[in-house]
């Protein structure tokens, strides 16, 4: 599963909830009490499989007491049976619910966004999480800027040269590691992560750098614990580097990683491929472009790209291919030319 991906399943779980809530509501033909109850659930949900703990658990209580006064203030039931019913079945339904669904929402971030199962970072989601900080970084200095609310970035830099000779030597994944062990448990910390190479930046929002250091120390401590057990006291001064910027105090700095990273997105397409078999692709269309086109005539080579693909055109002045030969191209063996295998394409 892919970055890219990750909304679609949300969206699909969501869409499949309104439709089995839609088809409930229809068969029991509720009043109006309940069915704005079964739209509250449906705020809890959506607010639990797309922000996780962070809105889901205030959802989930300001959902349920809406309900709840609207049962005993609009029906009147203020009967014991119908405050039982709502402590024992409503309330345990509004629980679960929220929890159940901040709760998918971290473990599908942790497993399809932030690190693939063999802590190996593909370009898409490496792309992603650079998107997913430039978002988030946007987002919150411009909400400094409207209502001077501070946020800390706290970065922890491991060295790449240990890191590698820790993954080739022992087989040791130290950021996978420190990933799920540590990062994954501290549920605000992994709902604002993002891995960029051997970096992993924490954002907490609405901190000062004084209780950024507080939580940097709790993370540091653990990470610290865990390395202990790869390298000696002297490799272990050397293996991690932590810093904490705060804004607006270190606006310049966090400003130039948001320069940083919207010119990296900005740079063109960037594509995860075998480079011999893409280079030998591109080499084929080119000669058979140059072998189509007539004395004087240009090749023209496009790159463009979207959000999740990249495409490669290569366009010549020759006469093209017949209609009837142009799904054939790609088949082994077949040519129209003299002395060729038919190969170039297949």
């Amino acid at each position: 599963m892919k970055y890219a991906k990750f909304q679609q399943v949300i969206f699909g779980i969501m869409i499949l909830v309104i439709l089995a809530t839609s088809l409930a509501m229809g068969v029991h033909k509720p009043d109006a009490v309940e069915i704005t109850g079964q739209a509250l659930i449906l705020l809890v949900i959506i607010a639990g499989m797309n922000w996780g703990y962070r809105m889901g658990i205030p959802a989930t209580a300001a959902c349920f007491a809406l309900y709840a006064g609207l049962r005993l203030g609009l029906r009147g039931e203020l009967t014991t049976a119908a405050l039982w019913e709502l402590v024992a079945f409503k309330a345990v339904i509004y629980s679960v619910l929220g929890l159940l669904c901040s709760h998918m929402h971290n473990q599908m971030r942790y497993l399809f966004v932030k690190l693939e199962h063999q802590d190996f970072i593909d370009d898409e989601t490496q792309i992603g999480n650079k998107r997913f900080l430039l978002k988030e970084l946007t987002s919150r200095i411009n909400e400094n800027e409207r209502y001077e609310i501070p946020f800390s970035l706290v970065s922890f830099t491991l060295d790449p040269e240990m890191l590698d000779m820790l993954k080739s030597t022992r087989g040791v994944s130290v950021l996978r590691d420190i990933s799920t062990s540590i990062l994954k448990n501290d549920t605000r910390s992994v709902d604002e992560l993002a891995r960029l190479e051997n970096r992993l930046l924490v954002l907490l929002p609405s901190t000062r750098k004084e209780g950024a250091s507080v939580c940097c120390r709790r993370l540091e401590g653990k990470m610290m614990r865990y390395l202990e057990h790869h390298f000696s006291n002297g490799e272990l001064q050397k293996a991690m580097r932590v810093q904490i910027l705060e804004y607006p105090e270190d606006k310049q700095e966090i400003e130039s990683l948001v320069s940083s990273l919207r010119s990296e997105l900005e740079r063109g397409a960037q594509v995860l491929a075998d480079r011999d078999q893409l280079t030998q692709v591109l080499v084929n269309l080119i000669k058979n472009a140059e072998e189509a086109t007539p004395h004087g005539g240009s090749i023209t080579v496009r790159v463009r790209n979207t959000e999740t693909l990249a495409a490669v055109e290569v366009e010549d002045q020759g006469p093209g291919i017949k209609p009837e030969d142009r799904f054939r191209v790609f088949e082994p063996y077949f040519t129209t030319k003299e002395g060729c295998t038919g190969l170039g394409l297949a």
